[in-house]
C-alpha cells in the first residue's frame, strides 16, 4: 500500500519519523491528488509556502486498516467545521492502539480515503518513507483563492 502527505521541503526521512513524537496520529492520503486537496483546504493561501515536498510511505500488504464506513458516520460528516462525533472516532482508535492504520472517508472528496497512522503502535516500524520529492501546486489551483 503506497500512501502520500504532504511535507514541507527538507525535511528528511528521520525528521519526518521524529514528528510523530509530536503528533497523536499522522494524516495521509491514499493518493498525490487527494493530499494536495486536503491541503489546499486546509492551509489558509497566505501562507502555503513554495518549498512543498510530498513522501510517499510504503506498508507491507500484511498490514490492513481497519475502516470507517460511510454507513457509521453521522448525516453531517461532511460539514465544516466537522461534527465533534468524528473526533471521537479517531480519539477511540488511538487509545485502542488497535491497528497502525485507519483508513476515514474524504470529507473532501467522499469517495476517497484518508489514512491516519498510529505512531505508537507496535508496527509503526515497518513504515518505509521514501526520500520526499519537490510538489508544486498548479498555478491556476491558487489563483482564484483568498
Amino acid at each position: 500500500m503506497d500512501l502520500v502527505e504532504l511535507c514541507v521541503q527538507g525535511v528528511t526521512k528521520d525528521a519526518v519519523l521524529h514528528l510523530v513524537n509530536y503528533l497523536s496520529f499522522i494524516f495521509t492520503s491514499e493518493t498525490r491528488a487527494l493530499a494536495a486537496l486536503e491541503y489546499l483546504v486546509h492551509v489558509p493561501m497566505a501562507i502555503v509556502p513554495t518549498d512543498l515536498s510530498i513522501v510517499q510511505l510504503n506498508f507491507p500488504y500484511s498490514i490492513l486498516p481497519l475502516q470507517v464506513e460511510i454507513s457509521s458516520l453521522p448525516p453531517n460528516w461532511r460539514d465544516y467545521p466537522p461534527p465533534q462525533t468524528l473526533g471521537s472516532i479517531g480519539t477511540k482508535w488511538i487509545m485502542s492502539n488497535q491497528s497502525l492504520l485507519l483508513r476515514v472517508p474524504s470529507s473532501v472528496i467522499e469517495q476517497d480515503y484518508s489514512i491516519l497512522i498510529n505512531p505508537a503502535h507496535h508496527e509503526f516500524n515497518l513504515i518505509e518513507v521514501l526520500i520526499p520529492e519537490p510538489f508544486v501546486f498548479d498555478s491556476r489551483l491558487l489563483l482564484h483563492r483568498t
